[in-house]
């Protein structure tokens, strides 16, 4: 029997054993094989106590699962595993017509294959045990993180500091149960990371075929996965450089099997491949890229679109949904790596000692990339929740650089920071329970009313709702209730007894929940609403959710038919799309004579279309405050769902539906308003004119014989912090391109974000909007900005003719 030579080696990162004397204590880091078979068989006994804690959090977490509702991508992930069940069995190939096709079911096997083995119908027990499994896989990479923690430090208190850290995230352990995608990941990337290091350690080619086909699979789920696939010749670039042929063609050949098994696996995880594994993957990897779908959220207060966000995105969200110990700590650990491998920077390109490399780059590699390429991004940071693995271990690294300074001082903040540092993120689990994904650390206002939710997403994936339709019960003991909206999808996830006393509705009758999501543009409070909620719910002084009603009992005498009354005493200024418009300058209101539900917002009625059909859309145009729903735009947006601003009511035996928005008294010129239909665009739409020709008249008088300002297609003026365009005579051809208004600040940083990178504020406009026709001249009046203008580009533009004519004015900071 050949012997066996035992190579020591210097630990990746500090080995860290604190001695009486609190001197740390290095030894050398075991091949994997044989770390892995000592923990069962001699060291058993030492790991026991602080294993102990996985069990106890399994037994927490099965008693508290049915407290969480159904995430709104949950039902889709339970689809993509049927249809590639379907599909793989010959059954159906929906698989293949679906978007369903471009993700990856490995996961929902898992998790459907114990469904099956359980022989669970039920779909309240068919959550649950989806939610079971999937905290129970969570558990395993916190198991991950553990072992890869006590290879990395030869400490057991280490280890278990960077498995409590993974446990106690309070985002991500409510994660853990309803998000079988980004959570499961999470577990996914931590096993992979054991795996890489013990392919680092042993060389074996075997290893690094382990190590493809697992990253392969879990890259069907999320493509960055690959990312340690590219991360491995980089900390191959000493041993190749310096190694003797042999050991070159050793790593040409792990390369290739490594690159081979990846791919492979990859192709073999999605069935949709399998037709044109070559075409289809470059599909595939494009679209997981690039996803098409686009969403809106709210982002430091500004309206923002996943696709178009600033590079501050991921870093912001990070640092306000992380616990501030455990960034702080990171941070610390990545100045300890850093510094290690400005001294060693050999070792830290080679295999034995390069994992600290790897640890570092797939925490910032993966920010960059979203940051700088990938193009639509949602959500927060959860398709970035799997970096949190790999942070809980430069944690622990910073917290071991405290524990070796001299000193017992030292030792003694280590501990402290450690001990009062996870002592917070459990109480907050407990505190928010069952709503823990919608923490945030108190780098955010978290103490005014109704501040947090009007600056970030809270409950994007409605996680609340089944506590809301339990509330509701609650409210009424007896009888069924009536729901409608999105509450009716957490139904699922309740017991057959609560699901007895549940009738959806398709009249006003119905109770709905607004999670708050797309309330944008109505500041912090509510404003003019009619619907008073019937319960409400705050985390942080903090709406989380409100139960609401439409029909409102009383009407006679209420204040209500006063403002109905008020608006019919002007006359309409649209009567179409099933609702008449009423303006008297100062607020606009909606009018709805015989509606039904499918008038108002059919999306609180018909889960299975869109949240957004419905919507009434408000623009005004004109100087008008901006705020995060007008960011970037020329316009104001005061856009609203009809379950905030709407009322129902009988009157002369008729039903009426009435929405009213004030405009707050600011002047406009026009707006713009209407409903969206189910693919986004204008069901109905009205555009009315605020331009007063007596008013215009007036102006064309005062300018009369003055010399204009600028001569182009029409002469333009200044005049009282406005510009006055004046041609004589004029025809309809004058009147129809579109003027463009492009304002120069002397500070860019009064413009919003979007303008910032233009350079100037747009307050492009039409005839139609600003102007009139007096005698026969063509007069237009636009206001200009609060903000002081040192230059002014305007004049007329079509779409296929492009300029028709320009001028620049050159303003004074008194004329703006």
């Amino acid at each position: 029997m050949p012997r066996v030579r035992e190579v020591a080696v210097r630990p990746v990162l500090p080995a860290v054993r604190l001695t009486r004397a609190g001197a740390p204590a290095g030894t050398s880091l075991l091949p994997w094989r044989r770390a892995v078979c000592r923990l069962p068989s001699r060291g058993v006994l030492r790991h026991f106590p602080p294993l102990c804690v996985l069990p106890v959090v399994l037994v927490v977490g099965v008693y508290m699962v049915g407290d969480y509702g159904l995430a709104h991508d949950q039902r889709t992930q339970y689809r993509i595993g049927h249809y590639t069940v379907d599909y793989v069995l010959g059954e159906r190939k929906n698989l293949l017509r679906n978007d369903f096709r471009y993700y990856g079911a490995a996961f929902e096997l898992l998790l459907q294959t114990g469904e099956r083995i359980l022989g669970l119908t039920d779909e309240h027990h068919v959550y649950l045990s989806r939610y079971v499994l999937s905290h129970c896989f969570f558990l395993g990479g916190a198991f991950a993180c553990y072992l890869l923690g006590y290879r990395l430090f030869r400490s057991r208190l280490l280890a278990t500091f960077a498995m409590l850290l993974f446990l106690f995230h309070p985002r991500l352990y409510g994660h853990s149960f309803y998000n079988s995608k980004d959570g499961a990941f999470l577990s996914m990337f931590m096993i992979a990371l054991v795996l890489l290091h013990g392919a680092l350690r042993s060389g074996r080619v075997r290893a690094y075929a382990g190590l493809g086909l697992w990253v392969g699979l879990i890259a069907s789920v999320r493509p960055l996965a690959f990312l340690l696939v590219m991360l491995v010749p980089l900390v191959w670039c000493v041993d190749f450089v310096r190694g003797s042929p042999r050991q070159r063609k050793q790593l040409l050949l792990a390369a290739m099997v490594l690159f081979s098994t990846t791919v492979a696996a990859c192709v073999a995880a999605l069935p949709y491949l399998w037709g044109d594994p070559v075409a289809r993957f470059a599909e595939w990897f494009a679209k997981m890229s690039d996803h098409p779908h686009v969403v809106g959220s709210l982002f430091l207060g500004d309206l923002i679109v996943s696709h178009d966000r600033p590079w501050s995105y991921v870093p912001v969200w990070f640092a306000v949904t992380t616990p501030p110990m455990v960034t702080a700590l990171a941070v610390l650990g990545v100045f300890a790596v850093g510094w290690r491998v400005l001294r060693d920077p050999a070792g830290a390109l080679s295999a034995r000692r390069g994992f600290e490399t790897v640890l570092v780059a797939s925490v910032l590699v993966p920010m960059v990339v979203v940051t700088l390429w990938v193009g639509n991004l949602y959500n927060g940071w959860r398709q970035l929740h799997f970096v949190y693995g790999p942070v809980c271990l430069l944690a622990c690294a910073g917290l071991a650089w405290l524990g070796q300074c001299e000193g017992r001082r030292f030792r003694t903040l280590a501990a402290t920071v450690a001990a009062f540092g996870l002592a917070p993120m459990v109480a907050w689990i407990a505190i928010l329970h069952p709503h823990q994904n919608v923490y945030f650390s108190f780098l955010v206002d978290r103490k005014t009313p109704e501040r947090l939710r009007t600056r970030f997403d809270m409950d994007y994936w409605a996680v609340s709702q089944k506590e809301a339709i339990e509330a509701l019960l609650d409210l009424h003991p007896q009888g069924t209730v009536p729901i409608a909206g999105v509450m009716q999808e957490s139904i699922r996830v309740l017991s057959a007894q609560q699901r007895s006393r549940i009738v959806r509705s398709q009249d006003f009758s119905a109770y709905f929940s607004s999670d708050y999501r797309y309330w944008w543009g109505q500041g912090e409070t509510e404003g003019p609403i009619y619907v008073r909620p019937a319960f409400v719910k705050k985390v942080y002084s903090n709406t989380l959710y409100a139960i609401l009603r439409l029909q409102v009992d009383g009407f006679e005498g209420s204040r209500y038919q006063v403002d109905y009354h008020d608006a019919l005493a002007n006359p309409p200024v649209w009567g179409g799309g099933g609702f008449r418009v009423y303006w008297d300058g100062e607020t606009v209101t909606y009018v709805g004579e015989g509606c039904t539900p499918g008038d108002v917002e059919p999306a609180l009625y018909k889960i299975d279309d869109t949240r957004h059909l419905g919507r009434f859309f408000l623009h005004v145009i004109g100087d008008a405050p901006k705020d995060a729903a007008s960011a970037g735009r020329y316009f104001h947006n005061e856009d609203f769902q009809f379950r905030h601003r709407g009322i129902v009511f009988n009157e002369g035996g008729r039903r009426i539906c009435m929405a009213r928005v004030a405009l707050g008294g600011y002047a406009a010129d026009a707006i713009r308003t209407g409903q969206l239909d189910i693919d986004g665009a204008p069901a109905w739409s009205v555009q009315v004119l605020a331009a007063d020709p007596v008013a215009l008249g007036q102006a064309l008088r005062r300018v009369a014989g003055l010399k204009p300002t600028a001569r182009g297609g029409y002469d333009v003026h200044v005049e009282d912090g406005a510009l006055v365009y004046v041609k004589t005579p004029c025809a309809e051809e004058d009147m129809t391109p579109a003027f463009f208004l492009h304002l120069v600040p002397f500070n860019r940083r009064e413009l919003a974000r979007e303008e910032a990178k233009r350079g100037f504020a747009n307050r492009d406009f039409t005839f139609a909007t600003h102007g009139a026709v007096v005698g026969d001249a063509c007069v237009l009046r636009a206001r200009l900005p609060s903000f002081r203008a040192r230059e002014v580009r305007t004049g007329q533009y079509t779409d296929v003719r492009g300029e028709i004519w320009r001028v620049e004015l050159a303003l004074a900071r008194g004329d703006a």
